[in-house]
């Protein structure tokens, strides 16, 4: 159930309408709406229809695994070191502190760690 909460909360992210598809698209999804699924015992047999009490899991292949919405970490943390150095080379100017200071203080303050060993004046 807790896949089908997902699948439908991801099919609603993912929404195109007829008209933004092309007709390959079209039938792939039609074709997708049709295809039956298989359902497992816990044991992994095929559920058969006379035991109705029998605890049934999806088959691993209606199960798929999207990567779309990883941000790759390499473009993360070159985004934070371009905001720490240009908030280091704005404090080297302003404040007059040597370069590495104005690091250590931007650091510092975006760790909200705050030590208060440099102050800007």
């Amino acid at each position: 159930e807790v896949m089908k909460g997902v699948q439908m909360v991801y099919d609603l992210a993912t929404f195109r309408r007829p008209s933004q598809m092309n007709p390959d698209e079209i039938a792939a999804v039609s074709q997708q709406q049709n295809v039956t699924q298989t359902v497992l015992n816990v044991d992994g047999n095929i559920a058969q229809p006379d035991t109705p009490h029998t605890p049934d899991t999806p088959a691993m292949s209606t199960f798929a695994i999207d990567d779309e919405f990883n941000l790759p970490i390499s473009v993360a943390i070159t985004l934070l070191l371009a905001y720490i150095f240009v908030g280091a080379t704005a404090y080297n100017i302003w404040e007059d502190w040597n370069f590495f200071q104005s690091f250590y203080f931007v650091f510092i303050s975006m760790s909200t760690i705050g030590f208060g060993d440099f102050v800007p004046k």
